[in-house]
């Protein structure tokens, strides 16, 4: 088993989990792992702000550009073709397809057409950009990696209360804004009734599980 930990300046290593590997899809297709929010976790390092290409040239209304990037977010690269213990602080300069280039979400597409020429050319200017990560692939197979995981307790029942009785923040209400616009219809008088009382995550839970699958039943 060989994880990437990847702690470019915009990707610092966390601890994590080591995943079993005896199978063949694992054995034969590495499995990048990215987290799209950093949890909201203080960064005392400056995301880059020059030489990032806009993705497409389109801004949002208020006249963002997206020409810089976020902040960091952990990446994990698994496969038993990788060796193991490999930490990945910045791309070498074979992996950098310019001077300013760096890890970050669409690396991932950017590895795969260095792999795969078949694919094509870039999908944006973001990830014609974008360092890749191919050449942490080994030509040799390990066979040190574990077949099973440990069992993970689940947390206390007092810390799953404190967090459950917790009022929802932005990424929920808007979650709940966009099923209620799913399953009631945007602009109709039963949109501004829909989700009302959801204001904790006990309550959150059980109403997304029961939106969500009303409105696949449709």
């Amino acid at each position: 088993m060989s994880h990437r930990r990847v702690s470019s300046p915009w990707n610092p290593p966390w601890t994590h989990q080591t995943a079993p590997h005896q199978t063949a899809p694992h054995q034969t297709a590495p499995a990048p792992r990215r987290y799209d929010e950093h949890g909201g976790f203080y960064d005392h390092v400056p995301p880059p702000q020059t030489g990032v290409p806009s993705p497409d040239g389109i801004c949002t209304k208020e006249g963002f550009e997206y020409t810089r990037l976020g902040v960091r977010i952990p990446t994990l690269a698994i496969s038993p073709w990788i060796s193991k213990g490999t930490l990945v602080h910045t791309p070498p300069p074979a992996q950098r397809p310019e001077a300013t280039s760096e890890y970050e979400l669409s690396s991932i597409p950017a590895t795969l057409r260095k792999l795969f020429p078949q694919i094509g050319g870039p999908l944006t200017r973001r990830d014609a950009w974008a360092a890749s990560f191919e050449h942490l692939l080994t030509p040799k197979l390990r066979s040190d990696c574990p077949a099973s995981l440990p069992e993970v307790p689940p947390p206390e029942g007092s810390e799953m209360g404190v967090a459950l009785g917790n009022r929802l923040d932005e990424h929920a209400l808007g979650l709940v804004r966009t099923l209620c616009d799913l399953t009631a219809g945007s602009g109709t008088p039963e949109v501004a009734e829909c989700g009302r009382g959801i204001e904790t995550y006990r309550d959150f839970a059980p109403w997304v599980e029961r939106t969500w699958a009303s409105w696949h039943r449709e």
